[in-house]
């Protein structure tokens, strides 16, 4: 039976994928491309390390080695896991950054009160320290796009991709966290946005 986090990683690429090309319709270069694929290497075994718990690790680092044509350090894969760890202790200080996530998540949380559950339990701090990477990523190189735009697609898709795999693996067990409330606001966000872009 595949692991889950083996499954999640390629979710998350898949998701960032479909993000890039077809909603932003953009091309990013080799070099950032690969570190995306280490960033969602390093948060599926962080999900599996935290929650799984199936020791998927070195079954992501083959696949992560194999994704980036085994043009591989494992410092690429480990480093992204380091600094996601630390925010996830620390917690995100909206307050003193400037990246361009925190600047989207200050400027959507004026509005949307649920978002600041992610901040009760690790399953939320998790996602928030994964995106801030992501979207910082692809917000560097693509500074001719808004930082808005780039956010608002990858975080709607992104949220929903992880609320996803959590009630995989959880169940209806989930619902009970205490960041459940932020994983479901951002789900019926995106739902409305999805509604009103097919009417």
């Amino acid at each position: 039976m595949e692991k889950k986090a083996i499954k999640f990683y390629d979710d998350l690429n898949d998701t960032v994928e479909y993000c890039l090309k077809d909603w932003l319709k953009i091309e990013i270069s080799r070099t950032n491309q690969e570190k995306i694929l280490m960033i969602n290497g390093a948060a599926s075994f962080l999900f599996d390390y935290t929650f799984a718990k199936e020791n998927a690790g070195p079954d992501i680092t083959k696949y992560a080695t194999m994704a980036t044509k085994f043009r591989f350090d494992p410092e690429r894969l480990s480093k992204p896991a380091y600094l996601m760890t630390e925010k996830i202790k620390r917690g995100m200080n909206f307050e003193e950054s400037n990246s361009p996530f925190a600047k989207y998540f200050k400027f959507i949380s004026e509005t949307e009160e649920y978002l600041a559950a992610y901040v009760e339990d690790n399953a939320g701090k998790m996602v928030v320290a994964y995106l801030d990477a992501l979207i910082s990523t692809v917000c560097e190189e693509k500074k001719d796009i808004s930082y808005l735009k780039i956010g608002e697609t990858l975080f709607l898709n992104l949220v929903e991709t992880w609320r996803l795999a959590f009630l995989d693996l959880f169940g209806q067990k989930f619902v009970g966290y205490e960041s459940y409330p932020f994983f479901l606001g951002v789900s019926e966000a995106f739902e409305r946005i999805r509604t009103e872009i097919v009417d």
